[in-house]
C-alpha cells in the first residue's frame, strides 16, 4: 500500500497526507486509486485536511479538484494553521455544534458485507462493521468502533477522530497493527494464526495502553 498518500484520523478531524517522494502526475493517480479503494464510504461533504506544504498552488487546486468530484471538501491544514485565534459568541457557537457532529458521528454505522483485501482500505467517520476478514496490507479507519466479524489480520485504527472510548473487536484478532485513538500497539514479530486468537477478543484502552480481553458469546 503506499506510503505517497495516507489518510490518517485526528482529533480536528481526517487528514491528507502526501509526501513529496514522487512526481504531481503520480499523485494524482494515487488518490484516485485511494479513493476507489475505499468503497465511497466517505459521506458527501466530508471535510479533509490537506498537509501537503510542498505542493504549489496549481497543484494543490488540482487535488481539490479530484476531491470534489467525490463529492468531498479539501482544506488546505497549512493554511488553516496559519489564521489567527478568534474568541468570540461565535466561535463558541461553532464548538457547540462540533460537539452535535461528534454525537451524529458516534451513532453512524457502516456495515460490509464482504471481505477487505490486500490493498484496500475502508475509512468512515462513525464505527465500521466487517462481515467478512480483514486481511494483511488491509486497512480500517473508524471515527468509532470496529468489528471485525471473521479474521482481523490488517491495519486497524478505531477512536481515529481522538476517542479512547472506541473499541476492536473480531472473531480473530490477529491484526498487524491495532490503533485506538493515539495509542499504538504492534504485532509480534512471528507470524500469528487463528490458533494463536482461539477465542473473539475486544481491544480498547486501559490505563493508557491498549489491552486484549476475551468475549463470551
Amino acid at each position: 500500500m503506499s506510503e505517497e498518500v495516507v489518510f490518517k484520523g485526528s482529533r480536528s478531524g481526517l487528514k491528507l497526507i502526501l509526501t513529496n517522494t514522487v512526481d504531481f502526475p503520480t499523485i494524482e493517480n494515487l488518490i484516485r486509486q485511494k479513493l476507489d479503494s475505499s468503497f465511497n464510504f466517505f459521506q458527501e461533504g466530508t471535510v479533509i485536511q490537506l498537509e501537503a506544504g510542498w505542493l504549489n498552488k496549481a497543484q494543490k487546486q488540482s487535488v481539490r479538484g479530484i476531491f470534489s468530484s467525490y463529492g468531498l471538501i479539501l482544506q488546505d491544514g497549512y493554511e488553516e494553521k496559519a489564521e489567527p485565534l478568534k474568541v468570540s459568541l461565535e466561535s463558541v457557537d461553532r464548538t457547540q455544534a462540533h460537539e452535535s457532529e461528534d454525537k451524529d458521528r458516534k451513532l453512524k454505522t457502516t456495515v460490509i458485507n464482504q471481505t477487505i483485501r490486500n490493498g484496500q482500505e475502508v475509512i468512515s467517520d462513525g464505527s465500521i462493521i466487517i462481515n467478512g476478514n480483514v486481511n494483511p496490507g488491509a486497512s480500517i479507519i473508524a471515527g468509532g468502533n470496529i468489528e471485525v466479524r471473521g479474521a482481523c489480520r490488517g491495519i486497524v485504527h478505531a477512536g481515529a477522530f481522538g476517542d479512547v472510548n472506541a473499541t476492536v473487536t473480531a472473531e480473530y484478532l490477529i491484526p498487524m497493527q491495532i490503533r485506538v485513538a493515539d495509542l499504538v500497539a504492534r504485532a509480534p514479530d512471528k507470524r500469528m494464526s487463528k490458533a494463536d486468537a482461539p477465542y473473539p477478543e475486544k481491544a480498547y484502552v486501559s490505563k493508557g495502553k491498549i489491552v486484549l480481553e476475551a468475549i463470551n458469546r
